[in-house]
């Protein structure tokens, strides 16, 4: 496992033997970060993305507790999600955030009119998360 990038907010690994992004979100506390701080992990995770031209990832969301708005999900749908599509992205698998609300927002990501193109599944456990994107 190689370390991307980290930052107070994740750890983004690459597993080069599977060619698989995995980001860990982290709880640095009583901070989160603000849209624009989002904005730009996001972009980054695209540029990674598209430099080891990687089909799927998982995001370990344990620890993510961020309750997306809905101009952020919209941003995302419209910005992030055609460039996973763009350069390849078939397969995110998700592990769920312990925050309800967290996860709903994620879950409604993934439901808008791009995002819908790309395959997402989400789990209780990093296995079981590993093994879909494997399989």
């Amino acid at each position: 496992m190689t370390i991307l990038h980290e930052s107070k907010f994740w750890i983004l690994n690459l597993n080069p033997e599977k060619n698989i992004l995995e980001l860990f979100w982290k709880n640095p506390g009583n901070s989160e970060p603000e849209d624009e701080d989002f904005k730009a992990h996001l972009i980054l995770l695209v540029k990674f993305i598209e430099e080891y031209k990687i089909k799927s990832f998982l995001v370990d969301g344990r620890s993510y507790h961020v309750v997306m708005s809905v101009h952020l999900q919209d941003w995302h749908d419209k910005v992030i999600v055609p460039e996973y599509i763009k350069n390849g992205v078939k397969k995110i698998s998700f592990i769920s955030p312990e925050d309800v609300f967290a996860a709903a927002t994620i879950e409604q990501s993934f439901e808008e009119d791009n995002a819908k193109n790309l395959e997402v599944k989400y789990f209780d456990t990093e296995d079981q998360a590993r093994d879909w994107l494997e399989n």
